[in-house]
Order: structure tokens, then C-alpha cells, then sequence
């Protein structure tokens, strides 16, 4: 009797140490409806078509492609950022710090190419996905709905996500699966 209690005391413990495989990012993130602004959410509109392109750049694998979305997005953050949009204090300051925050992540897609590589880059392009998450969750945005993808990796312990207005989406950072997965989140669904 001590043995199967000893079989089954090693099967709890090797299974406690399994990961679940699941990815979970959004749990630092918490979408705040009480900052929208039909201003903000159409301004933001323009930096997620912008972002797709990125992606599709990515899924394409095309760095020359990557490269030319990116100094687009920078020089669109840029600008958005400097625009006077008559907001109070508290959304005038998500808004710019968002978009600045995103922008030093782009310009970290230009660099990731020229160091090292597509690996280097899909990581960038990962951050880039968590920053405009995380604007768009603080700023309320609800203009259209936002479906969040999460992907598994082998060489990174969270994966990669991205951010999409439809429900499903094949996996810009691993091209070689042509399979649409659905969405694990959506963003203004997220507490």
C-alpha cells in the first residue's frame, strides 16, 4: 500500500510542474470604458490599420515590407502624438504616452532586422502588439471590437500575440501554419 501511495504522490508532484500551454497575457491589462473618446478611438483606428499591415509584412515573411510599414508607423505615431486633440489632462496623457511607448518599440523593429534577424524582429513586433494593447485598454477604445491571438513558442516562455479586428486570424509570427485559429480575448471584454 505504501508503494501506490508513493506512485501516486510522484504523479501529483510531476504534474504540478507541467506547464498548461496555454498563453496569458492580458492579465496586467484592464480595458477602462470610462476613458473612451470617439476622438481618440477614430485616431487610433488609423494606427491599427497601420498595424495590420505590419503583420501581413510578418506573415509574409518580407522584411522590406516590414521595414517600409515601420517608418510609416513611426512617423504616424509621431504625428499623432503632436496633435492638438482638446482632451483633459488624464486622456491626453494615455494617449501620448501610449503612442510613445509604441513608437520607441517600432523603432526597435528597424533595428531588430539589421542586428539580428526575423527572430529578433518578430519579438519587436510582439512588443509592439502588448504596447497598442495597452494604450487601447487604457484609453477605452470601443470603435470596433479588438480580438486579441496569442501563439505558442518554443523560444519564448509567453509565446507572441497580436491584435485583430476579426475573430479569426492565421499566425503572422509562425507563416508556415496556414491554419486560422480563433481568438483567445477580446479586448473590451477584458476585467
Amino acid at each position: 500500500m505504501l508503494k501506490y501511495w508513493g506512485l501516486v504522490a510522484c504523479i501529483l508532484i510531476l504534474s504540478c510542474g507541467e506547464s498548461n500551454n496555454h498563453v496569458n497575457f492580458t492579465t496586467d491589462y484592464h480595458f477602462m470604458a470610462q476613458n473612451q473618446n470617439n476622438v481618440l478611438d477614430h485616431q487610433a483606428s488609423n494606427v491599427l490599420l497601420a498595424y495590420q499591415e505590419l503583420l501581413k509584412g510578418l506573415y509574409q515573411n518580407d522584411t522590406a515590407y516590414i521595414n517600409q510599414t515601420t517608418n510609416e508607423m513611426v512617423h504616424l505615431t509621431d504625428s499623432l502624438a503632436g496633435l492638438p486633440l482638446h482632451l483633459d489632462s488624464t486622456r491626453q496623457k494615455i494617449w501620448t504616452d501610449g503612442l510613445h511607448n509604441l513608437n520607441a518599440e517600432l523603432q526597435g523593429v528597424q533595428l531588430a532586422d539589421k542586428l539580428n534577424g526575423l527572430d529578433e524582429t518578430k519579438m519587436s513586433i510582439h512588443m509592439c502588439g502588448l504596447q497598442l494593447l495597452s494604450v487601447l485598454a487604457q484609453m477605452g477604445y470601443k470603435e470596433r471590437l479588438i480580438y486579441i491571438f496569442a501563439s505558442e513558442n518554443i523560444k519564448t516562455e509567453d509565446g507572441y500575440i497580436w491584435l485583430s479586428t476579426q475573430k479569426s486570424s492565421r499566425d503572422p509570427f509562425q507563416s508556415e501554419n496556414r491554419k486560422e485559429i480563433k481568438a483567445q480575448e477580446v479586448l473590451q471584454e477584458i476585467k
